[in-house]
């Protein structure tokens, strides 16, 4: 028995008991071997991975390599010489190159735990209040990510709206909904990203005096309820005297009662009479207040 590792001639020389000879001739053909080999670029990374595979396989001349399957150790497949192929589960992975000869010889290279797919971190927070008000706009967010080692912030369309820190507070200039976007980074430099809207709403607020003097010296002339926050379009106001008779009434919270009953040129008398207002603040919620107020001169 021979093994030949190179194609081969052999002769056979036969000599019978007469001296009789006979010379016989076969050629084995040794096809070359293929050596498989490959490579694979990134080799590690965050999920989903991007691999490009290439194949660095060999053979020596004139044989030629005609067929790859690849196994990903993700349970997929394929049979493109250098093909791209994604990961998405956090793990580690085996990959196993088979080339085959136009001639059906074959080669198998199995590199164990050539990929790594790293774990993503997932973003999340909490606000509170919400909503605050304009009054106190100051939020406090709470870091809920998981996976983190660091921590990005954007609290907004707002000049210096950044933080670092896992837990920011932050103050807003105004009122208004902001759009809050947190960027978490693992220890591989892995990133999700989340983003919430907070609000910040208007104040209001209503003082109103207990007490005017309609004597025409420009001091404390008009019973007018100041606000802010406060929608005119929704104001109304009613005065009554002691006995219950509406002696003035508006619908604009710019025009207060000048004293005068019932529109008259004369001033209602010395007496302590009782309002009864309605509005509406800014984000539509109603208010009603009832009191009373002097009238002094």
């Amino acid at each position: 028995a021979v093994s030949p590792n190179t194609t081969t001639t052999y002769t056979l020389t036969v000599t019978d008991a007469n001296g009789c000879t006979a010379t016989a001739t076969e050629i084995v053909t040794v096809n070359p071997t293929p050596v498989a080999a490959f490579s694979g670029a990134p080799l590690a990374g965050c999920s989903p991975l991007d691999i490009s595979f290439t194949d660095v396989s060999s053979i020596v001349a004139p044989g030629t390599i005609t067929a790859w399957l690849w196994e990903f150790g993700d349970n997929t497949t394929d049979t493109l010489q250098d093909p791209l192929h994604t990961y998405y589960n956090p793990m580690s992975y085996g990959v196993t190159l088979t080339v085959v000869t136009a001639d059906g010889c074959t080669s198998t290279l199995t590199i164990n735990n050539y990929i790594t797919v790293y774990p993503d971190p997932v973003a999340g927070f909490s606000a509170f209040p919400q909503p605050a008000t304009a009054i106190e706009p100051i939020i406090y967010f709470t870091d809920q990510s998981s996976g983190a080692t660091a921590w990005e912030w954007n609290f907004g369309d707002v000049p210096n709206s950044s933080s670092s820190l896992q837990n920011p507070v932050f103050e807003y200039p105004d009122s208004g909904c902001y759009y809050v976007q947190q960027i978490v980074i693992s220890p591989n430099n892995c990133r999700d990203t989340t983003e919430t809207l907070v609000c910040i709403q208007p104040d209001w607020s209503l003082y109103i005096p207990n007490a005017f003097t309609p004597d025409k010296d420009g001091l404390n002339d008009i019973f007018l309820p100041l606000g802010v926050g406060i929608d005119n379009t929704g104001f109304e106001m009613w005065i009554f005297d002691r006995w219950g008779n509406l002696i003035f009434y508006t619908n604009d919270m710019y025009h207060g009662w000048d004293g005068k009953a019932k529109g008259g040129s004369e001033f209602a008398q010395v007496d302590t009479y009782v309002y009864k207002i309605k509005c509406k603040d800014v984000i539509g919620a109603a208010h009603k207040y009832i009191g009373k107020v002097s009238l002094v001169r």
